[in-house]
Parts: C-alpha cells; structure tokens; sequence
C-alpha cells in the first residue's frame, strides 16, 4: 500500500460532500491536455464493475512521464470519490498533477492533509514522500 495524493474541490479529499471532478469534468479535461490516455483495458482489469460495463473507466496515464516504461513503468491516476487519486508519485508526477489540479480549479492534498504547490513540495514543509515518491518510515518523517 502506498502513499496517496489527491486532486481534490473538497475542504478534505476525505469528506463525502462538497464539489466533486465528475467523469464529464475529466473526459473534458483529457479532450485539453494530450499526453493524459484513459486505459480502459486496465481499468477492467482492477475493477470488474468497468469490465461488466456498470462503471466508465478512469484509469489514466500520463504518456509524457520521464519515467515512464510503456507497460511496465506509469504514471496513473483515476477518479475516486469525486476526486482523482495517484498513488507515490515521483516528483515529475506530483508536478503533474498539481497542473491538472489547477486546470480542473482543485487542489493537490495527500492523505493527511497537506496541500501541495507548483513544484510538487508540501506548502507546510514535510511530506511522506520521498522525492522518488516512496513513502518515507514513520520513524523518519517525525
């Protein structure tokens, strides 16, 4: 399990109400920015509500990623919950991201909370994750 950021209309990416990025928010958003490709074969392949056709896929990668091995090394996100959700992004990623985030008028917010800036740095100081995007051990961000 990793470390998850969050772009978010909410107050806290955790909270049930307030404004969600809906699937028609992303689709036109995705229509914009070029180098973002919905993968519906991998959606289906995590989520059989996609595969039997109950839910739209929203897996998508970001095809520009430095790091990026064409199936084997990406950079995805999906919506959840009325946000998007990465999981340990890298710091090319968490740059990414906070663009769609201001595209989409959100914010970029981690799982506890802390609000990312332009260049993919906690605004409060420390982050859980590394600069690598792995986590760090609880015993080294205190």
């Amino acid at each position: 399990m990793g470390y998850d950021l969050y772009i978010t209309r909410k107050d806290d990416w955790s909270d049930t109400s307030g404004p969600d990025i809906s699937m028609d928010d992303w689709t036109e958003y995705l229509f914009i920015d070029k180098s973002l490709e919905i993968d519906a074969r991998r959606a289906a392949e995590i989520d059989p509500r996609v595969a039997s056709h109950a839910k739209e896929p929203t897996h998508t990668r970001w095809l520009d990623w430095p790091a990026r091995v064409p199936d084997e090394n990406e950079a995805w996100m999906w919506i959840e919950q009325g946000n998007i959700v990465a999981t340990d992004p890298d710091i090319d990623f968490r740059r990414k991201l906070f663009l769609i985030a201001d595209g989409l008028e959100a914010r970029l917010m981690g799982t506890d909370g802390e609000v990312y800036d332009s260049i993919g740095e906690p605004e409060s100081g420390r982050s859980r994750l590394t600069e690598k995007g792995a986590k760090r051990a609880w015993w080294k961000f205190w």
